[in-house]
């Protein structure tokens, strides 16, 4: 089971476990990959955008979290950008409950 938080406040999704979809080879997971990809996202987004500060990250198999830094004024906007992302994981969680569960931590 992957478990994934996302912190408004603080703009951090933390993501640890894997999934175990359907028992396939490690590297093969459709739910894992769908998480990952929109982790992936969420860091490339953020680096790339004007309204971030800094952007902290840290990627290994079944531990990651991306915190993000924004810059003067823009928390509110970009936290818009953000939760498209996290639709995402919402949307995974609905398909696959047995498999990753999101929550919003504040």
């Amino acid at each position: 089971m992957i478990e994934a938080r996302f912190d408004r406040v603080s703009l951090s999704l933390v993501m640890r476990g894997h999934a175990d979809h359907g028992r396939t080879p490690e590297g093969y997971d459709l739910v894992c990959c769908a998480a990952s990809v929109l982790m992936y996202t969420l860091a490339y987004n953020a680096e790339k955008s004007r309204m971030v500060e800094s952007v902290e990250t840290h990627f290994e198999p079944g531990d990651a979290f991306v915190t993000v830094c924004a810059s003067e004024g823009c928390h509110d906007r970009l936290l818009e950008q953000i939760e498209m992302i996290l639709n995402g994981l919402e949307m995974l969680e609905k398909r696959y409950p047995e498999c990753i569960r999101f929550a919003y931590i504040s």
